[in-house]
């Protein structure tokens, strides 16, 4: 049976919710810990993207948002890479923080909700976004808005958290899984997805060209076994019942 909740997770909003405790790690020093991962997940999460980073092509110089940027870890590998970058977090004081460990690149940083982003249709060549949607509560309004200021031809890459995991599905049964009261009805306090039908959601955004992967986030101690769990992680079907997120990648039509 689930726990009683502290008073803390008794909120008006998910994304109040989210937004209170991630303006509270903004106190950190650490990346990992400003963004509410351990160093092995910040860590994994960064390598599988800067690997996929090649292959999305994009142009020298390219405009990126770093939608859900944290505290910057992403946006400062694109800027020193010679992208332009525009970080946004809903968390004022954690974007905040991002520009203060922001000291080489053209990166910025605002604050700004993802079912309402402050920008032009049509703006960046690449969206990037990293474990946001595990707290939003309008996902499929996110992904319009997504849609809405790529440029046609422009590229997403998006990480979530992996429904069909053996241990989330576990959790669901044995109702292990940690709640929050919002507006006094319990809803789980991560939001996971199905692979498949998330992709199917996007492509009803209008996204198109979608390929997607599991990403296996595994201990420290299985390290020395990275090679195994990459192979284990490329055959069809099976990588998805270990793989704690997964990735999407799909493109906005051109004209």
């Amino acid at each position: 049976m689930s726990k009683p909740l502290p008073d803390r997770r008794k909120t008006s909003s998910r994304e109040a919710y989210w937004r209170e405790l991630f303006n509270d790690f903004s106190r950190h020093q650490e990346d990992h810990a400003i963004s509410g991962w351990s160093p092995q997940g910040l860590r994994l999460r960064l390598e599988t993207y800067l690997r996929t980073l090649p292959a999305l092509n994009l142009a020298p110089g390219a405009l990126v948002l770093d939608l859900g940027c944290g505290a910057g870890a992403y946006s400062r590998v694109l800027g020193k890479a010679g992208f332009r970058v525009v970080g946004v977090d809903f968390a004022w004081l954690v974007a905040g923080q991002a520009r203060k460990r922001t000291t080489e690149g053209a990166v910025d940083y605002v604050s700004g909700d993802a079912t309402c982003l402050p920008f032009a249709d049509d703006l960046f060549d690449h969206v990037v976004c990293i474990g946001l949607f595990q707290s939003l509560h309008k996902h499929r309004e996110a992904m319009r808005e997504i849609h809405r200021v790529l440029k046609p031809g422009g590229v997403l890459c998006l990480m979530t958290l992996n429904r069909r995991n053996l241990k989330a599905t576990l959790d669901r049964k044995l109702k292990r899984e940690e709640i929050i009261l919002v507006e006094g009805q319990p809803q789980a306090r991560l939001n996971t997805y199905d692979p498949a039908q998330f992709a199917g959601e996007l492509e009803e955004a209008g996204f198109c060209n979608l390929r997607r992967e599991p990403v296996q986030i595994y201990p420290e101690k299985l390290n020395g076994a990275a090679g195994l769990i990459r192979l284990w992680n490329r055959l069809p079907g099976l990588g998805y019942l270990t793989a704690r997120s997964f990735m999407v990648i799909g493109e906005k039509a051109g004209d």
